[in-house]
């Protein structure tokens, strides 16, 4: 159901202060400094419980600013649990100062305007979301609900098996028939989760001998996914197809035996920039390679009948693999890989242990995802695509008429580069105050150094809500920039 769960109990202004004095003495004198916060006007949205948001004298700790998640991923120590606590300090110190933007709660369904709340603190925030993934609103369709409810009768929740055994539906079958028109590739395996089938193509396929070429910003899943497959992995420039010839050649000069994969995404989640298919499918082939390329955030949202990247640059059928997820616009979670060989299917399915060792794709996420494909497919999913064409253009115009960085191509994605972690947490939290739920992206996700918003749009966000939040954004940013550079007690800023 899409009705509005009850506001979670916000904690004390003594809770807070507790929580806040707690973290600074873990985290000790680097926490000294501090960066004062005068203004916290709420305009456009609606911030409950929590915090005062107006209190003057709010001061935020030199060492919630600073740091990443980079920071605490190297660890030592004979407890687990003893080598946390450096991080939970300084996540606590974090969420005590209002910059720690992970762990909200979705309080509605997924759609353009959203309530939003902190397990930690929770603070509600209602206004226009920017940080889910549903680019074709289709997760809000009823003919998907239908389909789902109709599974639930039909075959029950739960699939009850490996994929490899009887764990598929006729809705596995007829889904894996519209992934392979939708791809051009006749053979199709389904994952439970999307993450699961760009672990699983890498780590089924690859062994200890063979090379994998990686482009620096693939996600999580393929650089995983090749590290646990084989220590000869390479990284290649992002989206420098020269990077990758070179490192092409230097692996066949020394091993014309083994097998080399090269990996790249069809859009870059976090940049919104996409490769030259054509040309690196002509590179692998001189080299003899194989290339795999992740459509997670382009299929359906992008290209003619919602063939993505693929499609755009007239490649349907011609990719050696093709992986995605179905969060982004199939309305639930699962993942699939796509090939033109029969063989190459069959083994990945028995060798990719997050596909053989895994309960199969449940009843109603087939059922979902069916429906939503043949929506992409359809007359109104291109009618979606054109409006979440229009809304993307609008917020971009929007953003750069007032001289924000915004990053790649037209997208669902619509990144904005802070160049600076402190202003990014800063302007995030003033943000949230002003009604805009985002996504603040940092490193690891994002190079070192480097602090961006994702703005995932739907196709039905209202155009002038682009304008709206491209004015919210930019005045919280200029604020966080000016309380950077405004003494406190004597001290200065970061």
């Amino acid at each position: 159901m899409c009705a509005y769960a009850p506001s979670v109990r916000s904690r004390s202004i003594l809770a807070w202060v507790l929580q806040l004095a707690l973290a600074v003495w873990a985290l000790g004198p680097e926490a000294a400094g501090r960066v004062q916060m005068e203004s916290w006007a709420v305009k456009g949205g609606r911030m409950k419980g929590g915090r005062m948001p107006a209190m003057k004298g709010r001061q935020v700790p030199d060492a919630a600013l600073g740091q990443t998640l980079g920071s605490f991923a190297p660890v030592r120590g004979s407890h687990l649990a003893d080598r946390a606590r450096k991080f939970a300090a300084w996540r606590d110190l974090r969420v005590a100062a209002d910059v720690w933007p992970y762990s909200r709660t979705l309080e509605t369904c997924v759609g353009p305007r959203a309530r939003a709340s902190s397990r930690q603190t929770g603070q509600v925030v209602e206004g226009i979301s920017f940080s889910t993934q549903d680019y074709l609103g289709l997760s809000r369709e009823p003919s998907v609900h239908e389909a789902v409810v109709a599974a639930l009768a039909e075959y029950g929740p739960h699939a009850g098996s490996s994929p490899v055994l009887t764990g598929h539906t006729p809705l596995s079958v007829a889904l894996a028939a519209q992934l392979s028109e939708l791809t051009g590739m006749e053979h199709v395996v389904l994952f439970p989760t999307g993450w699961g089938a760009g672990f699983g193509v890498i780590t089924g396929l690859m062994r200890r001998q063979d090379h994998i070429v990686l482009d620096e910003r693939a996600h999580s899943c393929l650089s995983q996914g090749a590290h646990a497959a084989t220590q000869s992995v390479t990284t290649a420039t992002h989206l420098d197809h020269g990077s990758v010839r070179e490192r092409l050649w230097a692996i066949r000069k020394g091993d014309a035996d083994n097998a080399v994969l090269v990996v790249t995404e069809g859009v870059y989640s976090m940049d919104s920039d996409a490769p030259r298919l054509r040309e690196l499918q002509e590179l692998c082939r001189e080299f003899d390679a194989v290339l795999l390329v992740d459509v997670a955030h382009d299929l359906g949202a992008l290209g003619p009948g919602g063939t993505g990247q693929i499609g755009i640059q007239a490649m349907l059928g011609e990719i050696d693999l093709v992986m995605g997820s179905f969060s982004k616009c199939f309305a639930t979670n699962g993942g699939f890989v796509a090939t033109g060989s029969r063989e190459t299917a069959e083994y990945l399915s028995v060798y990719a242990s997050s596909h053989f060792f895994s309960s199969a794709l449940s009843p109603l996420q087939a059922a979902a995802a069916l429906q939503s494909a043949c929506i992409i497919r359809s007359v109104e999913g291109e009618r979606r695509r054109a409006d979440l064409a229009r809304v993307s253009d609008r917020l971009r115009h929007a953003l750069s008429a007032r001289h924000l960085s915004v990053l790649g191509e037209r997208s669902a994605i619509v990144p904005v580069e802070t160049g600076s972690v402190a202003v990014a947490r800063l302007a995030w939290s003033l943000a949230e105050r002003r009604g805009l739920i985002l996504a603040l992206i940092e490193f690891p996700a994002v190079p070192l150094g480097s602090a961006r918003y994702r703005m995932q749009v739907m196709y039905d966000h209202r155009l002038e809500d682009m304008d709206t939040a491209a004015a919210v954004l930019d005045e919280s940013l200029t604020e966080a920039r000016a309380l950077l550079r405004t003494p406190a007690d004597g001290a200065g800023g970061p």
